[in-house]
């Protein structure tokens, strides 16, 4: 069996021993396209199909507010309504997002990400702890320090020792106070929520939650367990009712409060789907172009092999037997080409796995698994038999004899092979225009995005976070952050230096935002405000970030902890409290807190609108504070300079060590960097798109440059005829590129009807453009023109450089 197997492996194999030429060309081809779908599936694999790390994962809901539109996060009175809802809910949990402390005692002082959560967050989720065990539920309620490990950091940190569930550690040490940790338990390896979290800690601490029982103090995200039974759609429709009954039970805080559901996937998978499915049918359009071009190769191998094939006729051999044979063939060379593309694919997958480094949860890993082992068969069985089909079929029902009475000059394809070989060509230059018209739409749109004036103004400014410990004292803050902004201005270059509690294009999801009166508003009047965005900034920010002041003036020394309380608004937030009238003079207040905590505060300018998720998002309505009013110890500093932005980092990481030898320097990126972060999704599937549509080209090209070289050979004897009667070499060559024109011109005509209708789909993922764009279109018509004259040329050039005494001799 085995010995039969290897000699039948052979006979397929060598018809190419006499042209490896062609067998490397078809096998490169094959690699391409099943290489690229073998990474792209990989992807969509690890992010969307395989299932959260969590237990009964579809089951897995998050609960958020809605106010005008926008969704944000709950009070922790509105946590406990949901957990009142045993009808839907099985569990409930909270946590607190982005926050971080810095580890000391253990090595190196590390600031290191976590967040704040409720006992049971690690229960809803199905998850069981390595070692040790949540803390108890009192903890919500009540002030106290416990913290769960994650396993990265325990293992890096604590040697990965068991015995270190219940130590205490040391976390965010002042000069003044250092608070020590309980360590209650230890999370298993590969598991990490949010993304990248390394400690979790107990949610109660009076910093965030002065009340806990206050409505208005919207901080947490819920994370429910749907009840046994109860589908997303279900619990949606009892979610949206129980937020109109919170209207009503509660009108002073909950009016114009909604309430809405979505499954946990979608906050991990929610923004990248899209651009994952649009990639998965670029890489779907590479390789059905790569088995045209294979098709088109394998037939051109099967022309010049017709007088073997009638000789084998001849001697008894079945059309059945001979197109075996040729699809046999197909699916060997295509099996070489999906073991080369699987090499090839290896190493997209690292590039893809670093350019999303630190966009995925640690459990989407990137990698070939068995999965995409079986799907890079499957595809290399279809594409095999997919570009044998052709010339099968024409071995199954071509004249063979005729190849035989032509005798020594070879097989003749006939009219009918040489149509073949044309549309096959065009079916190329057709897919290959709407993978280039596509390409082109990505590309404009992230030019579009790029153009977006996102209200701050990003040439020459850089940014990093400093999170002072809670055990900092307001005066102690004050103090490091003004001695920070005087050493950035000490610095070389820099000519302005800032701070921002609470800044625009830093991707965090613990925004402060709150619920605000303008003075003359009744209760129902307020609860259709919307939420602001809280900033405390330096005297210097605007100037810094670049952002316009439309009206009015910026904070100075005028505003100092005993001055009266003045704010800045944002020009799209004035428009909203005060429409048509002026918003210098008037007064607003935060609601949710006293007027003796927070008295009314004077509108003393009106700063122009900022994009705060980048240049996609919608301006923010934003609140301005001083620093000197409002001491804050978390946020982002700016520096403008003259100088590169990026050579700062030394320098900065010098002035707040200088300050504060604890204190890390974090996200230090410069405000460019943090615009083309925000737009990572499209800037990433825009070069992966252009990298697709170069590979498409090259297969486009190749499908020109093989059917006129055919047509060159074909017609050789005419060409000589032609020149030996006096026919010029120019109207020769003009007439051989005149005809791969004619092939390129119809393949984009039929490629754009098919462009108009797939481009459709995209309309999702574009901005500023429309999916007919006719500079799209005609950029790829245009390159798809260039592209085949020059593909064409090679054969135009050998027609008319052969001596046309020669070629009838030989003829």
């Amino acid at each position: 069996m085995i010995v039969r197997f290897f000699t039948w492996l052979g006979a397929l194999v060598r018809p190419y021993r006499r042209r490896p030429g062609a067998a490397l060309l078809i096998v490169f081809t094959l690699a391409l396209g099943i290489g690229a779908n073998a990474a792209v599936f990989s992807a969509i694999d690890a992010i969307l199909l395989r299932p959260l790390p969590f237990a009964e994962p579809d089951r897995l809901v998050v609960v958020e507010a809605v106010r005008g539109g926008e969704a944000g996060p709950l009070a922790m009175r509105e946590v406990a309504d949901l957990e009142e809802r045993r009808d839907l809910f099985q569990q409930v949990a909270a946590f607190l997002p982005d926050s971080s402390y810095t580890l000391s005692g253990q090595g190196e002082a590390e600031k290191l990400p976590a967040i704040l959560m409720t006992h049971d967050l690690i229960s809803v989720l199905g998850i069981d702890l390595l070692y040790g065990e949540p803390w108890p539920e009192s903890f919500d309620r009540e002030r106290n320090f416990g913290i769960l490990l994650g396993h990265r950091v325990w293992k890096r940190k604590f040697g990965g020792r068991p015995d270190v569930v219940g130590t205490t550690v040391a976390l965010d040490a002042s000069p003044t106070y250092t608070p020590s940790y309980t360590i209650y338990g230890v999370l298993p390896e590969g598991f990490e929520f949010p993304e990248d979290t390394a400690i979790y800690r107990s949610i109660f601490i009076s910093r965030f939650f002065p009340n806990i029982e206050d409505r208005n103090a919207r901080q947490v995200v819920a994370v429910a367990r749907l009840a046994s039974g109860v589908g997303v759609e279900e619990a949606r429709q009892g979610i949206v009712a129980l937020g109109q009954r919170l209207t009503q039970e509660y009108p002073d805080t909950n009016r114009g409060v909604g309430l809405q559901l979505s499954p946990l996937r979608e906050r991990f998978l929610g923004p990248v789907r899209p651009y994952l499915f649009l990639l998965f049918g670029a890489t779907v359009a590479v390789l059905l172009i790569a088995c045209v071009n294979v098709a088109n190769l394998l037939l051109g191998v099967a022309l010049s092999r017709d007088r073997e094939m009638a000789v084998r006729a001849a001697l008894g051999a079945g059309r059945r037997r001979l197109a075996a044979q040729v699809l046999g063939e197909g699916l060997v060379l295509a099996a070489v080409g999906g073991v080369v593309g699987l090499a090839a694919a290896v190493p997209a997958l690292n590039l893809l796995r670093l350019a999303l480094a630190d966009r995925l949860p640690l459990w989407m890993n990137l990698s070939l698994d068995g999965r995409a082992l079986i799907a890079a068969a499957v595809l290399s069985l279809v594409a095999g038999l997919g570009a044998s089909l052709v010339p099968a079929l024409r071995v199954s029902s071509a004249r063979l004899h005729d190849a035989l009475k032509e005798g020594g000059r070879g097989g003749s394809a006939g009219r009918r092979q040489t149509l073949a070989r044309r549309a096959l060509v065009v079916s190329e230059v057709a897919l290959c225009l709407v993978l280039l018209v596509a390409a082109g739409l990505v590309v404009r749109t992230f030019r579009a995005l790029m153009a977006v004036d996102s209200g701050v103004r990003t040439e020459g400014v850089a940014s990093f976070k400093v999170a002072l410990p809670w055990t900092y004292a307001d005066e102690d803050a004050e103090r490091f952050q003004r001695e920070v902004l005087e050493g950035l201005l000490g610095l070389p270059g820099v000519q302005g230096s800032a701070f921002n509690s609470n800044p625009p294009l830093t991707g965090i999801e613990r925004v402060d935002r709150s619920l605000v009166r303008a003075e003359g508003q009744d209760d129902v009047e307020v609860q259709s405000n919307p939420y602001a965005f809280n900033q405390v900034i330096s005297d210097q920010y605007f100037e810094v970030a670049g952002v316009r002041l439309v009206t009015g003036r910026a904070f100075d020394r005028r505003d100092h902890a005993d001055a009266p309380s003045v704010a800045i608004v944002s020009q799209r937030l004035a428009e909203r409290l005060w429409p048509g009238d002026s918003a210098l003079g008037k007064r607003i207040r935060v609601m949710g807190d006293s007027p003796e905590e927070v008295p009314w505060q004077e509108v003393v300018g009106v700063a122009g609108d900022v994009r705060r998720e980048g240049p996609s998002g919608e301006p923010g309505f934003d609140l301005y504070w001083p620093l000197r009013q409002r001491p804050e110890a978390w946020g982002h500093f700016f520096a403008r300079t003259t100088a590169s932005a990026e050579a700062l980092y030394g320098p900065v990481r010098e002035v707040v060590a200088g300050v504060d030898s604890g204190q890390p320097v974090l996200d230090f990126r410069t405000l460019e960097q943090r615009v083309l972060d925000s737009v990572w999704r499209e800037r990433l599937t825009g070069t992966i798109f252009g990298i697709f549509s170069a590979l498409a080209l090259v297969l486009a090209a190749t499908g020109v440059f093989g059917v006129m070289s055919y047509l060159v050979r074909q017609r050789r004897r005419e060409t000589g005829v032609r020149m030996a009667l006096g026919a010029r070499r120019r109207d020769v060559l003009t007439a051989v590129l005149r005809e791969a024109l004619i092939l390129v011109a119809v393949g984009v005509a039929a490629g754009a009807l098919a462009a108009l209708v797939a481009v459709q789909g995209l309309r999702g993922v574009l901005f500023g453009v429309a999916p007919w764009d006719p500079g799209a279109f005609a950029a790829g018509a245009v390159t798809l023109a260039i592209v085949g004259l020059l593909a064409a040329l090679g054969p135009a050039l050998r027609a008319i450089g052969a001596d046309p005494a020669e070629v009838l001799q030989a003829e």
